[in-house]
């Protein structure tokens, strides 16, 4: 993602799609802080969200977010304010978000998992007015002003409504903070436009409805999950949530729940699938969604199978845009290496060095443009002139995603990895992403990933299975070049994940340096 030009001439890229005029159109023409009123109004008594222990209707929960953004307010809060909150699963935390969107405040959502430390980080990076944080915490010295998400619902409750909404807001929604290759948290800012533009187009292809039931056990702070608030806000659908801890009842809960819509990372997919061979009914499924780490061609016919009377969609995404492309959701031509078609509203191209676009099928840098993108990185411009650029015609970003892929004459895209991870061997250059899907591939093999060369060193292939490692190696030889196969493979039980469910890549690589015996 470096050395790309300040300003790009997007008038040789495809023209955008067009939002066609249904629940999308309605999402992008109001502002986000309506979406629980416009809900109430449809279907007052329908159940919004729900946690285990709580739930509230789209007439409740437009009722307590309005006291709490009059709360705020009270407490002294002005619009582009930052507020740190807790992202737990619970129905306080959809509360707190929708009370933001009211009042104009910028949510900063941080995992319940983080360390105190972290949520330091992310508080000195931010600097927010107020952070609500757990009962079973204290919030960092260094904040003036702090109450526990508890505390702040209890007095909210009692406080009179009388919020009048004012001009629609175009500043900061929410502060995504994402530690990216560097380790180092960066807040992504989402301003509303560019959220209200990403869930229109994600609304469009998904299309969730006001029958929907949305179990969501992805992370809250991860904008996955973050965005499955919005999304069933925008169609009255409800929201379950389910705990972070959860696992071997997850799929007693999935049934339960009788959810309708489930969105997964692969990590997730594939827990579920372990638990439902104990056989629970899981056929009120009717859509399942995945973004996040490549979902295996094993794994896609496993949901299906699974999940029989559920269609898949394929999503590619970053935080710093949302979402590029989705999948239309069917049963048919699956399993799929595509991610879809770009989502309404917005261009893709894929690049060489030169910033050209390249022909069909060939390979590049994925580029993207329209209002999905967001405007950078929180006070730090470096790190957003390394990733984004200027479109010289609309003035709009540009944003250098640093993954690498290439277009089907369908117009689908092909994701194949990072730029980090192509490397040339034998003359051949060879992609990261390519050596981990044959991998996974191979029947008994779960995860996979590949750390390229570096310091004197091959390439090294982690493997989560209980295969020898001659035995991954053969598999590769029947699927890839030769000198595409890595010397060096290394079979463990599990590989890491990140809070958000994603394979924990930087830990891979740092167990690389080490004697693992």
């Amino acid at each position: 993602m470096s050395g790309h030009p300040r300003t790009v001439d997007t008038t040789q890229w495809d023209e955008a799609s067009v939002l066609h005029a249904d629940i999308a159109t309605a999402v992008m023409s109001r502002p986000l802080g309506t979406l629980l009123d416009d809900a109430a109004g449809r279907t007052p008594s329908a159940v919004a969200v729900s946690d285990g222990h709580r739930q509230l209707t789209y007439a409740e929960l437009s009722e307590l977010s309005g006291r709490f953004a009059e709360w705020m307010l009270g407490f002294g809060l002005r619009p582009g304010d930052r507020v740190v909150v807790r992202a737990e699963p619970t129905v306080a935390f959809v509360v707190a978000l929708h009370a933001a969107l009211r009042c104009a405040v910028t949510l900063v959502p941080v995992h319940p998992g983080h360390t105190r430390h972290e949520l330091a980080a992310v508080v000195t990076d931010a600097e927010p007015a107020l952070v609500l944080h757990g009962t079973d915490e204290t919030a960092p010295g260094t904040v003036a002003r702090a109450v526990t998400l508890t505390a702040a619902l209890e007095s909210a409750a009692g406080t009179a409504l009388r919020l009048v909404p004012g001009p629609e807001p175009t500043g900061p929604a929410f502060l995504l903070y994402t530690s990216g290759s560097s380790g180092r948290p960066k807040g992504v800012v989402c301003d509303h436009d560019q959220v209200r533009a990403a869930l229109g187009g994600i609304a469009h292809r998904l299309r969730y409805r006001a029958d929907d039931v949305v179990f969501c056990r992805i992370p809250l702070a991860f904008d996955y999950g973050l965005y499955q608030v919005l999304l069933t806000a925008a169609a009255g659908s409800h929201l379950v949530l389910a705990p972070g801890d959860t696992t071997v009842d997850l799929t007693a809960l999935l049934s339960r729940s009788r959810a309708t819509v489930l969105p997964v990372v692969p990590t997730l997919a594939r827990m579920i699938l372990a638990l439902s061979r104990r056989g629970p009914d899981l056929s009120h499924v009717r859509l399942v969604t995945s973004t996040g780490e490549r979902l295996t061609h094993e794994d896609q016919r496993a949901l299906l199978e699974a999940l029989p009377c559920a269609e898949l969609s394929l999503m590619y995404g970053l935080t710093e845009c949302k979402r590029v492309t989705v999948r239309p959701p069917t049963r048919h031509a699956l399993p799929s290496d595509t991610v879809g078609f770009p989502i309404p509203g917005t261009r893709v191209a894929v690049l060489d060095t030169a910033g050209e676009v390249v022909p069909c099928g060939e390979i590049g840098e994925i580029v993207t443009t329209g209002p999905h993108v967001t405007s950078g990185y929180w006070r730090s411009p470096e790190s957003t002139d390394r990733c984004f650029a200027r479109c010289r015609g609309t003035g709009r970003p540009v944003l250098f995603t640093g993954d690498f892929g290439h277009t089907t004459p369908e117009g689908e895209l092909v994701v194949l990895g990072r730029h980090d991870d192509q490397y040339k061997a034998a003359g051949m250059r060879v992609s990261g992403a390519e050596v981990e899907t044959a991998a996974t591939g191979i029947p008994g093999v779960g995860d996979a990933v590949l750390v390229p060369p570096a310091g004197g060193r091959g390439a090294v292939l982690w493997v989560a299975t209980p295969l020898a490692p001659d035995q991954v190696v053969a598999g590769l030889h029947r699927l890839l070049d030769p000198a595409k196969v890595p010397r060096e493979v290394r079979v463990v039980p599990s590989l890491p994940t990140t809070a958000n469910g994603k394979l924990d890549r930087a830990r891979v690589r740092a167990w690389t340096g080490e004697d693992r015996g």
